[in-house]
């Protein structure tokens, strides 16, 4: 008998479990994706390794499909995946797509070594820090030939 696969990671949904997730107290990964293409599988296995690794480090793992938070709404409809990094209610990193060498250096920087290592208390995240870094990131384009008006001439 084939045994069930156990998911490591928590399901967000909307901006009000976004905010409680980046308040965790220790380290928490959230990987965003599109709700069109889906949750990069090549970083599973990266992010399995680091669950596995961590042992009883302050670590939690989650998901969110951009179209479903406001907070996130610059990044929807982008194809590459982002990795967002909090220690603590405190944004550490936000990157985008597989770079696994990357998520190890992050991870191994940012992870607390012990829950000793956290404060009692988080305070509230201050979504403003992710505005920060999405504002360089260009919104989706259009194909000129799909907006309405004149046709757009052939090259022949």
């Amino acid at each position: 008998m084939a045994s069930k696969k156990v998911s490591i990671y928590h399901e967000v949904k909307g901006d009000e479990g976004l905010l409680e997730e980046l308040k965790f107290r220790g380290l928490v990964l959230i990987e965003v994706a599109a709700e069109f293409c889906g949750f990069a599988k090549p970083m599973e296995q990266v992010t399995r390794r680091l669950f596995m690794d961590a042992g009883d480090k302050p670590v939690r793992f989650s998901r969110i499909i951009a179209e479903t938070s406001d907070i996130l709404k610059p990044l929807h409809a982008h194809s590459r995946p982002y990795f967002i990094l909090a220690v603590n209610g405190t944004l550490v990193d936000v990157f985008a797509g597989i770079n696994p060498p990357k998520l190890y250096e992050a991870y191994n920087k940012a992870v607390p070594a012990s829950l000793d290592d956290c404060p009692a208390q988080i305070t509230d995240f201050d979504p403003a820090t992710l505005d920060r870094h999405f504002i360089s990131l260009s919104p989706p384009t259009v194909p000129p030939e799909w907006l309405e008006g004149e046709p757009v001439a052939q090259a022949e």
